[in-house]
């Protein structure tokens, strides 16, 4: 049997019991009782959208409207990532939360509301709740930057309504709003950005473009319309070297690695001296390796410290990648036999 551990006014005010709430004692029910989260009866009711719960608690418990729990959120930041608009309305115009209160990430309600797509927030907070599109999270992160992320393309419309400079702002590693679209697979969220003034040219801070960012998640249909209908390059290096394709392989994306290989991609080194067969032995991704093959990868190239891919691989311990490599597989050496067959025949 599973014992729940949280206190009755939690459980009662979350389930909008308003007339058990209010019989329970005050050491029962104000606003020092939590849970291990340090939410407490105001955060269950926001999350629920129960304004009897929130109005019982503001003027009959006197609840401190903007505490925080332990993660620095209000019960205002709570509302906004559950799409309650009525409680956020209603926590915003009745206590002391703030629009532009942050918790301990750095998160305001807008970044909340736009992370977890919820449009009808984001347009209440920017006509009348007139929150800012400009407060950054701890990794720099602008709203817009989350909306972007999670595919939200309702709210990326709003936020780009409201400030059409931020499509182009960076986060502390560099990364904008188109780079984070790419990323996650977001094609109409990526095409709105681009159709309003979004550059692909800018580079996260360790140089990887939208196409890297593509390949790297195996975000295939993105890659394809960033490659052909964008006219972005296949072999775009980052300032290590790597190409869309070293990413690809890397993380195992058969697809991608396969529809760069067919679509030109060239096999290039990166700085390192590493070639896409060096990056997939290095990470054990027997089957891109395989792709590689098919499309006449050399095996002998060796990198900056003389290793070959397959030297690498077992280097790893990835020994079945290092038998294919070298030439040890079941069905290679059925084709070496069935060679040396035809040549005896022949002499």
């Amino acid at each position: 049997m599973v014992v729940n551990k949280h206190p009755e006014a939690l459980l009662l005010a979350e389930n909008g019991n308003l007339k058990s709430l209010e019989s329970l004692d005050l050491s029962l029910a104000n606003d020092s009782v939590a849970d291990e989260h340090g939410s407490n009866c105001l955060h269950y009711a926001a999350r629920t959208g129960n304004i009897d719960i929130l109005n019982f608690l503001i003027h009959k418990r006197k609840f401190r409207g903007n505490k925080k729990n332990r993660v620095g959120a209000t019960p205002a930041h709570d509302a906004a990532a559950t799409g309650q608009l009525d409680a956020l309305k209603w926590m915003i115009t009745h206590t002391d939360c703030d629009p532009d209160d942050s918790d301990v990430s750095g998160q305001t309600c807008l970044h909340l509301a736009a992370r977890y797509d919820h449009p009808d927030i984001i347009s209440w907070l920017l006509v009348e709740g007139h929150a800012s599109v400009m407060e950054r999270t701890e990794t720099g992160a602008l709203p817009l930057h989350y909306a972007a992320s999670s595919g939200a393309l309702e709210c990326v419309q709003l936020l780009v309504k409201e400030s059409p400079g931020t499509v182009n702002m960076q986060t502390q590693n560099g990364t904008t709003a188109a780079y984070l679209a790419a990323q996650g697979g977001h094609l109409e969220v990526l095409r709105y950005l681009i159709h309003h003034r979004a550059t692909t040219k800018i580079r996260a801070y360790d140089g990887m473009s939208c196409v890297h960012a593509a390949a790297q998640m195996g975000q295939l249909t993105c890659l394809i319309w960033l490659i052909l209908d964008h006219h972005e390059s296949a072999d775009d290096r980052d300032f290590s070297g790597s190409t869309p394709l070293h990413f690809a392989v890397s993380q195992g994306h058969e697809s991608t690695a396969r529809w760069l290989l067919d679509h030109g991609a060239l096999v290039t080194l990166d700085h390192l001296g590493g070639s896409p067969l060096h990056d997939a032995a290095l990470h054990g991704q027997l089957e891109c390796i395989r792709i590689l093959l098919e499309h006449k990868a050399n095996t002998t190239i060796t990198d900056n410290e003389g290793l070959t891919a397959a030297m690498l691989a077992e280097k790893c311990g990835y020994f079945q990648c290092a038998d294919l490599l070298n030439g040890r597989t079941g069905n290679q050496v059925i084709v070496f036999f069935s060679v040396k067959a035809l040549n005896d025949q022949n002499f």
